[in-house]
C-alpha cells in the first residue's frame, strides 16, 4: 500500500492511496519411485511405479521422467488434461524391466515452473534379485 499527500497552490492538502497485491510464485516438485516387487528371480519382470505431486502454487509443464533401467510412461493424473501438474496434482508414470542382478534403480523427474525455471527431483528403489541354487546328492545307504 502507497499513500501520497501534498499541497497545492492554492494551500488546499490533497491525497491519494492505493494497493497492490503481489502474488509470490512458488514452484516445487515431489518424486517418489518404487519396486512393486523387491525380489525376483533373473530375468523376471518388475513394475516400478513414479509419483509426482506439486506440493508448490505455480503449475509446472513439461514434465520429463528418466530413469537408469527402463523408458518411464504417463499412466494418469492429469484431472484437467491441461498437460500441466498444476499444485494439488499427482501423476503416476511406470515402467517394467528385467533385472539379472541385484539392481539399484535410479529416476529422475524435471519440470518447468512458469517463470522458465527448471525444478528436479530424484528418487531410487532397490531390487533384489533372488539366485536360488539346487543342490543334487545321492543319499548314503546304512
Amino acid at each position: 500500500m502507497a499513500s501520497a499527500s501534498g499541497t497545492d497552490r492554492a494551500g488546499v492538502t490533497v491525497s491519494d492511496d492505493d494497493s497492490v497485491t503481489v502474488r509470490v510464485i512458488e514452484p516445487a516438485i515431489a518424486f517418489t519411485k518404487v519396486a512393486l516387487d523387491n525380489d525376483v528371480l533373473p530375468g523376471a519382470p518388475v513394475d516400478f511405479q513414479f509419483t509426482i505431486t506439486n506440493p508448490g502454487n505455480d503449475p509446472l509443464s513439461g514434465i520429463t521422467v528418466t530413469d537408469s533401467q527402463c523408458a518411464p510412461a504417463y499412466q494418469s493424473g492429469d484431472t484437467n488434461t491441461d498437460n500441466l501438474l498444476d499444485p494439488g496434482e499427482t501423476w503416476i508414470y511406470g515402467c517394467t524391466t528385467n533385472p539379472l542382478d541385484d539392481t539399484l534403480n535410479v529416476a529422475e523427474v524435471s519440470a518447468f515452473g512458469s517463470l522458465g525455471k527448471e525444478w528436479t527431483a530424484g528418487d531410487s528403489a532397490y531390487v533384489n534379485v533372488l539366485n536360488p541354487r539346487l543342490t543334487l546328492g545321492k543319499e548314503a545307504d546304512t
